[in-house]
C-alpha cells in the first residue's frame, strides 16, 4: 500500500515541539490527499497529483549528469521546476539499518513559497503507522528554485520538526535533494503507460442535467524516468476528437533546438512549461498516482 494511502487510514503527529504546527501540517496533507466524491471541482483542482517512487532518485540522476558529460548540479536546481501544485512525492530509504519510505507534500503559496510538508513511516516502529516528520519552507525563483545561497548552502526554512533535538541538517538537505531530484526526473522526456478507464459521455450528461456534480477519477499510472524515451501520446478519456475529462498536465521543460525558420541553433534554448490544466470540467476531474520506476 501507498504511504498516501496508508496515511489517510490514520494519520497521527507524535512529538514533544511544535506538536501545534506539525498538527496543523498533518491537516493540509490530509486535505491535499483526500479524495472527496462530493467535492466541488475547484476542491477536486487542489488535490495532489501523487508521485510512488520504487527507489531513491539520487543514483539515477547522478548517471544522468555523467551520461550528460557531468552536468553541473546547481544547473539542475537553477531549471527545474514544481510539476505539479500541490503534488506528493515517496520513496524508500534505508535508515538505521531500517527500510522506511518518506513522503513529500509541496504547495506553492502566494507568498512565493514553497511549502513542504514530510512524513515519515518505518514498518518497524508503531506498525508501520505513518507520522508528520516536519514542515519546511523554500524561496523560489519565477522559473528554478532558489535554493543556493551566497555560501554555497541550502536556504531552508524549518517551520517544525518532530524531535526535541535540533534538526539534523544533513538530513533535511538531504530530503530537499531528493525533491529536487524528483522534480528533475519527472520533467525529463518520459513514457507512460495509462490503464484507461473508460466513461459513458451520456451518463455524464444526465448527471449533469439533474444537477448533480461531475465524477472525480482516479487513475495509476506506470511512469519510467532517467532515460530518453520517444513520447507516448497514446489516448484518452474518450476517442479522437471528443472531449477529455479536466486533467493536470506536468509541467516540463521543452527544448528548442532550432529557430522558427528551421535553422539550427548555436545552444538549445531551454523553456519551463508550468502545470496547468486542460479539459471539459463539465465531463469530470481525474486526478493521478504514478508509480514511478528508473530505468537503468
Amino acid at each position: 500500500m501507498a504511504l498516501a494511502d496508508r496515511f489517510l487510514d490514520n494519520a497521527i503527529v507524535t512529538g514533544d515541539r511544535d506538536v501545534k504546527k506539525l498538527g496543523e501540517a498533518c491537516d493540509w496533507i490530509y486535505r491535499k490527499l483526500y479524495f472527496d466524491p462530493n467535492a466541488t471541482v475547484i476542491e477536486m483542482q487542489e488535490l495532489a497529483e501523487r508521485y510512488v517512487f520504487e527507489e531513491r532518485m539520487a543514483p539515477t540522476v547522478k548517471r544522468i549528469q555523467k551520461d550528460s558529460d557531468d552536468l553541473d548540479y546547481t544547473v539542475i536546481m537553477a531549471s527545474v521546476g514544481l510539476v505539479n501544485n500541490p503534488v506528493w512525492i515517496e520513496f524508500p530509504i534505508v535508515s538505521n539499518d531500517r527500510k522506511c519510505k518518506v513522503g513529500m507534500l509541496a504547495e506553492m503559496r502566494q507568498d512565493e513559497f514553497i511549502w513542504i510538508g514530510i512524513v515519515g513511516s518505518d514498518p518497524g516502529v508503531e506498525d508501520g503507522t505513518p507520522f508528520v516528520v516536519g514542515l519546511l519552507r523554500i524561496p523560489t525563483m519565477p522559473w528554478g528554485m532558489e535554493l543556493a545561497s551566497s555560501n554555497g548552502g541550502l536556504v531552508v526554512d524549518v517551520i517544525a520538526w518532530v524531535t526535541n533535538d535540533d534538526p539534523v541538517k544533513e538530513i533535511i538537505n538531504g530530503f530537499i535533494y531528493d525533491f529536487i531530484d524528483a522534480m528533475f526526473l519527472i520533467g525529463t522526456p518520459r513514457i507512460a503507460e495509462i490503464q484507461h478507464v473508460k466513461h459513458d459521455r451520456k451518463l455524464q450528461e444526465s448527471r449533469i442535467k439533474k444537477g448533480k456534480k461531475p465524477f472525480l477519477e482516479f487513475k495509476r499510472v506506470k511512469l519510467v524516468v532517467g532515460k530518453h524515451y520517444a513520447t507516448n501520446g497514446g489516448g484518452g478519456d474518450g476517442a479522437p476528437g471528443v472531449s477529455r475529462k479536466a486533467h493536470r498536465v506536468t509541467g516540463h521543460v521543452r527544448t528548442y533546438r532550432t529557430f522558427r525558420n528551421g535553422s539550427e541553433r548555436d545552444q538549445p534554448l531551454l523553456s519551463w512549461v508550468p502545470e496547468h490544466w486542460r479539459g471539459d470540467e463539465r465531463l469530470g476531474v481525474v486526478i493521478h498516482q504514478r508509480n514511478v520506476r528508473t530505468e537503468d
